[in-house]
């Protein structure tokens, strides 16, 4: 199950969110105790307009389980509208857009396995009814031997599994 929490847990795990804790892109590290034992994980800040948003994260992200994909470990529910994701922890994974930006030619054995592995967990995703609407480079984590994980489920849609059909006039994903 998804653990839940609280403020203080989180506050102690990351120094009070001290500027030594932040990772980048809004993510702290931190140290908290999760089933029996210590772990390292990733905070995030997660505004929220309503509880129902948090509950439709927290129902995307329970059922997920897979290599390619970011576990989630727990939350923290603060405020009304603010809460916390709290994320396994990739040490020295860096952003596939990042890594697009900084090398000057990845190899193709590289390549495919970054394509394969964003490929493997999108099918595993589509398996669990799940569309993913956002994927960039910036949502893609690399681990060093350069195996992808997919991140931020914000924008993602379930389907019930009868209906095939999504229907709405709102964008989704980012331009």
């Amino acid at each position: 199950g998804i653990a839940q929490f609280s403020l203080s847990q989180l506050e102690a795990a990351t120094n009070d969110f001290s500027e030594d804790s932040y990772v980048e892109r809004g993510y702290y590290k931190g140290v908290l105790l999760h089933n029996g034992l210590d772990v390292v994980a990733a905070i995030k800040k997660f505004p929220v307009s309503n509880d129902l948003e948090l509950q439709h994260e927290l129902n995307i992200r329970a059922k997920l389980e897979h290599r390619n994909i970011v576990k989630l470990l727990g939350y923290a529910k603060v405020e009304k509208r603010l809460c916390f994701l709290v994320e396994e922890y990739m040490s020295n994974a860096k952003s596939l857009e990042n890594i697009i930006i900084n090398a000057s030619r990845l190899d193709w054995p590289s390549c495919f396995k970054i394509i394969q592995g964003i490929a493997k967990g999108l099918h595993y995703l589509h398996k669990k009814w799940v569309l993913y609407m956002d994927l960039k480079p910036n949502n893609i984590l690399v681990r060093s031997d350069m195996d992808p994980v997919i991140i931020n489920f914000g924008s993602s849609v379930v389907l019930d599994g009868d209906d095939d059909t999504i229907s709405g006039d709102t964008l989704a994903g980012t331009l």
